[in-house]
């Protein structure tokens, strides 16, 4: 190979033309094909099953018509298939649920429900299947088949993954090894002497570069999910599942992509804080860089200190999406619960007839205002409260969940547009003007907002926000018109209201509700999120309301179901 200002790329020996063109032929294949089956249309096209007539209804017509002709006592009866009995998760003992079940489990539905990113309708069976599975669910074990799930989808959309997990790709791909080091070989006892130094280092350090590249690349093709879970298929035998020697290996491997979690303190809880330290808040997820299938972060974005704050936060599987799902018994219901923002938890809210008042005045917080305008609302209150109240060993987590989700959907609404570009509306305008109406009543006040005790000040500015009384007949959008988008005062209208949840002067009742609410606001969002956005984060690292997306599609949360429940079978009954 020779360089020079005068020269041209050339091969130094005709022996290593055809090794490398054909190296350079299976690259450029194999990327042609990968992008060629990742489209959406390819891949919608590849989920469609065969062509099925169904029972053969003309027949039956004809065969009932001549029956009857003959005076012969017919009719025709509807008969139900039986429903299918799908090995669910309540056959799996969580004693035994070991990483390659987990592998297994996330591979059987990534192959159902990646019909979600081409808008796929699902049966009635599947998404009873998958409910009554994840239900089953403990909280980690729901959260590690997701995370497998989701990078099976990202392979699939984004990798070359598809082509190169059958046998064509290993074979091409073991051919392509070979072709590098045939040319490295040839070169290597081949004259090189009319050559000069220079030239000859640089071909040897591409030779040998990328036969190393290629080499790394087979380990990881053959310690891939792809190729781990089609070594070991899903047994039927539960009890049998550590008797393999060969499942033991594969456990053994993938281990050390197990998602991993470290304790995490709360700075602000444990130095702050005189009355409660705790010694671990969280569990925050901790896996290494290098084997990690997403991001692990959950970003933040908060109102009172006008700067985007990026930090790791723990992940939290909440029992409310669940609970949820037990009432969507079909796709009508599901459509309705799922299209909750915070309805649900303020309806269920508890004191009977003697609190229908205070349910009224919190629902105008969710069913009167557009979904960005109640996002900040709560957020506002949410942040009221969080500086505002004191903190206590039974409303730590609930204090600290509402938190993580107040200023990650202020994250969503501000920095990600296209995740909530259907539910966004005005959000960044009103953002902007609460931002100004908020420095304003600073600046009235007094408050320095940028020195050491930043977090003293923006408590003494949360408790002047929340001192400002509002006339009976004068609320704030009464006052502001159109004028202004600024909802700052409405936070605090509602903050207020919520510490009338407080039972016996403790404010544990009213952190659970509040964290409820986010809980639903978010799903709300994650729903309403267009499934090619969903796939399209997941190529950037991927987000929490990712997680949420699937879930509530397994637990039969969505409109991607059939309305019908299952099949039924017309079968002619002739009397004798």
């Amino acid at each position: 190979m020779r360089f020079g200002s005068d020269t041209c790329w050339v091969l130094p020996f005709k022996q290593l033309q055809p090794s490398m063109c054909f190296f350079s032929l299976i690259k450029y294949v194999e990327r042609t094909l990968a992008l060629y089956l990742a489209s959406l249309d390819k891949f919608k096209d590849s989920m469609i099953r065969q062509p099925d007539p169904g029972p053969n209804y003309a027949k039956l017509v004809e065969v009932y018509a001549a029956k009857n002709d003959m005076n012969m006592p017919t009719q025709i009866i509807m008969i139900d298939d039986p429903e299918i009995d799908p090995k669910s998760g309540d056959e799996v003992r969580s004693e035994i649920f070991t990483q390659l079940n987990i592998l297994q489990f996330a591979y059987k539905y990534f192959n159902i429900f990646k019909g979600l990113v081409v808008d796929l309708i699902f049966t009635f069976q599947q998404r009873a299947e998958s409910k009554r599975f994840f239900s089953s669910l403990e909280a980690n074990e729901a959260l590690q088949i997701l995370e497998v799930e989701l990078n099976f989808i990202y392979e699939a959309l984004f990798t070359k993954a598809e082509i190169l997990h059958n046998w064509i790709g290993v074979i091409f791909r073991f051919i392509a090894l070979g072709c590098l080091i045939a040319a490295l070989h040839i070169f290597q006892y081949k004259n090189k002497d009319q050559y000069g130094g220079f030239d000859v280092s640089l071909t040897y350090a591409l030779l040998i570069g990328g036969v190393a590249l290629d080499s790394i690349a087979l380990i990881m093709f053959c310690l891939s999910d792809w190729t781990l879970v089609r070594l070991r298929k899903m047994k039927d035998d539960v009890d049998d599942l550590h008797k393999n020697w060969f499942d033991d290996i594969l456990n053994r491997i993938l281990r050390y992509r197990e998602m991993k979690t470290v304790e995490y303190r709360c700075a602000r809880s444990s130095e702050y804080e005189g009355e409660y330290k705790p010694g671990a808040c969280h569990q925050l997820l901790d896996t290494k860089f290098i084997v990690r299938r997403w991001s692990e972060y959950v970003h933040a974005h908060n109102l009172m200190e006008y700067c985007l704050k990026i930090r790791p936060k723990p992940i939290h599987y909440n029992e409310e999406v669940k609970n949820k799902s037990r009432f969507a018994d079909d796709s009508e219901s599901a459509l309705r619960v799922s299209s909750d923002r915070g309805e649900w938890t303020l309806r269920d809210i508890e004191g009977g007839n003697e609190k229908e008042k205070q349910r009224e005045k919190l629902l105008r917080y969710v069913m009167e205002m557009d979904y960005d305008q109640s996002l900040l609302v709560w957020h506002i209150a949410t942040e009221l409260l969080y500086q505002t109240e004191t903190e206590s060993k039974e409303n730590h987590s609930s204090r600290e969940f509402s938190k993580i989700l107040s200023d990650y959907m202020l994250y969503l609404l501000m920095m990600q547009p296209t995740l909530m570009s259907t539910v966004a509306g005005i959000g960044k305008i009103r953002f902007r003007d609460t931002c100004e109406e908020a420095e304003r009543f600073i600046e009235k006040k007094q408050i320095q907002t940028r020195d050491r005790w930043w977090i003293d000040n923006t408590k003494k500015i949360s408790e002047a926000i929340l001192s400002v009384m509002a006339p009976a007949k004068a609320e704030p959008i009464d006052v502001k018109g159109d004028r202004s988008k600024s909802v700052l005062f409405d936070g605090g209208m509602l903050a207020k209201e919520l510490k009338g949840l407080k039972k016996d002067g403790k404010d544990t009742y009213m952190w659970e509700v509040k964290s409820k609410v986010w809980v639903e606001l978010l799903s709300y969002a994650a729903t309403k999120c267009s499934a090619k956005e969903h796939a399209a984060q997941l190529s950037k690292g991927g987000e929490l309301i990712c997680f949420v997306w699937l879930l509530m599609a397994h637990l039969g949360l969505g409109d991607q179901f059939q309305i019908n429940q299952g099949d039924a079978r017309a079968k002619l009954i002739v009397g004798k």
